[in-house]
């Protein structure tokens, strides 16, 4: 997938989704000769390998940080059912047609 915006010409695009293992992170970063990594933080694991093999060859990181959420945050599939559930009822009430469809998530 190309960025959606123009790059440099010094700037080579390389989308992948991990997670990977440090020493195929390793072998990419040489491969293609990478001087930096910019990364969002996703907030998770899947970069770690990333990271660390740029650590071991002392390239700059630049991250992305994922912006501050201040609503409410459920820890599961089934409490933001619920939430969803109690939001379409309450707008039910409020003579609004939210459209929710509830089905099961594996």
């Amino acid at each position: 997938m190309a960025p959606s915006f123009d790059l440099p010409d010094q700037v080579n695009w390389i989308k992948a989704i991990g997670p990977f293992d440090e020493s195929l992170e390793l072998d990419l970063l040489q491969q293609h000769h990478i001087q930096a990594i910019a990364s969002k933080n996703s907030g998770g694991s899947s970069t770690q390998a990333k990271l660390v093999a740029a650590r071991k060859l002392k390239l700059p990181v630049f991250m992305l940080q994922r912006p501050a959420y201040s609503g409410p945050v459920e820890e599961s599939f089934d409490q933001l059912v619920e939430r969803l559930s109690q939001w379409a009822n309450t707008s039910n009430r409020l003579g609004l047609k939210p459209t929710l469809k509830e089905r099961s998530h594996p």
